[in-house]
């Protein structure tokens, strides 16, 4: 995948008390889950709060269970870097469709964040404004196309999928379905918006989207970006911030 992107992976940002990135600017910190040994999770236990401790021992797959003490470790230690707090102290809430949010009751304001996890990898979107959204997939496995295409995608996105085969036609569908994901979870809604509404243009340098039917947004004032941070896994990132104002940053996330 060629989509520019300003990269600083292995850079480490110094805490700010109070201050999220620029305005206009989303930093994107990625964490190898191959690296989040047991010794490491043993350490990040003590991160969780009581309620999130309660989640953890509830999993019952043990991928699931470390995805999930992985995406809140790495929400807390990066936070961290922008808020002046330690990485135990934060507290969250959600609104009414499951998405988390910052308690400003026990935390800065204006610092957001959006998280996704999947096998060997966890990624966290931070931003001063709300409407981001992230989304990492494993795009070395198979996927049904055939039987997820007809709800997931556009007509157009299907027509394109339907020229291509092989390796080529999966790296598409997952280009798709992660940019639908990331701006579903900006929108903060949940999947209350059907996906075959939105419709992604991948011919230029840049995606870009166009909505119909029920969804009622403005294509204008979204940016979107895809970036590969590690072999096997692709990231999509949505923001409402016009194209050319939108800084984006990756990093590779200290393991605690």
């Amino acid at each position: 995948m060629s989509d520019p992107v300003e990269k600083e992976a292995g850079r480490l940002l110094p805490a700010a008390s109070g201050t999220g990135p620029a305005a206009d600017t989303v930093d994107v910190w990625w964490m190898d889950l191959g690296q989040f040994g047991p010794e490491r999770q043993v350490a990040a236990l003590s991160l969780l709060d009581p309620a999130e401790r309660v989640r953890h021992a509830a999993f019952i797959s043990e991928p699931a269970r470390q995805q999930f003490l992985a995406g809140r470790t790495l929400v807390r230690t990066c936070l961290s870097r922008y808020g002046g707090m330690s990485p135990h102290e934060w507290r969250f809430r959600a609104n009414r469709y499951g998405r988390p949010f910052v308690d400003e009751r026990c935390g800065p304001s204006g610092l957001y964040f959006n998280l996704s996890h999947t096998e060997g990898m966890a990624v966290c979107a931070i931003a001063g404004f709300g409407e981001i959204g992230v989304d990492v997939e494993r795009c070395d496995r198979h996927a049904a196309i055939e039987e997820l295409g007809e709800t997931v995608l556009a007509p157009a996105e299907l027509a394109q999928l339907s020229a291509l085969t092989g390796a080529e036609r999966q790296e598409r569908f997952y280009r798709f379905w992660t940019l639908k994901e990331a701006y579903l979870k900006a929108r903060g809604i949940g999947l209350s918006l059907p996906m075959n509404d939105i419709r992604f243009d991948l011919s230029g340098m840049l995606p870009s989207v166009a909505f119909a039917g029920v969804v009622d947004d403005a294509a204008a004032r979204w940016s979107f970006r895809m970036i590969a941070p590690g072999a096997g896994h692709m990231v999509a990132v949505a923001a409402a911030v016009q194209d050319a104002a939108l800084t984006l940053r990756v990093f590779e996330a200290a393991l605690p």
